[in-house]
């Protein structure tokens, strides 16, 4: 299951900035994330720590989730990669938050260089 999250990652990596659109599910069963190329499923029990952070690009910044997995794997989303209106908004139905997402975005425009704990599985280390 996680080597197609793997080979997602490293199939976004090798794109060229601005190809394809990634496309973000929430659901019962956990997170999904595709785009024009691959998809990756996410259980919420594999979800350990989810970080937010801006980053730099040549509009000034863009701010990202890094969704870290059970086995190591992290899986980075662009906040602007959303679903309908606000997928990401629907994070705390799922996952019990240290912080909304309109509290963390707001955090990240008054410090664009912080990393914020959005959400810390107990039996994870942070």
């Amino acid at each position: 299951m996680f080597s197609r999250i793997n080979a997602w990652i490293l199939g976004r990596l090798a794109k060229p900035s601005g190809g394809g659109t990634q496309r973000l599910v929430l659901d019962k069963a956990g997170l999904r994330v595709s785009d024009d190329t691959a998809e990756a499923m996410v259980p919420w029990t594999e979800v350990r720590r989810i970080l937010a952070f801006t980053r730099p690009d040549e509009m000034g910044g863009a701010h990202c989730l890094a969704v870290e997995c059970a086995d190591g794997a992290v899986l980075e989303l662009q906040d602007s990669v959303t679903g309908p209106d606000d997928t990401i908004a629907t994070l705390g139905a799922h996952l019990s938050l240290e912080m909304s997402p309109n509290a963390w975005r707001a955090r990240l425009l008054a410090e664009p260089s912080a990393t914020i704990l959005v959400y810390g599985r107990p039996d994870s280390e942070t």
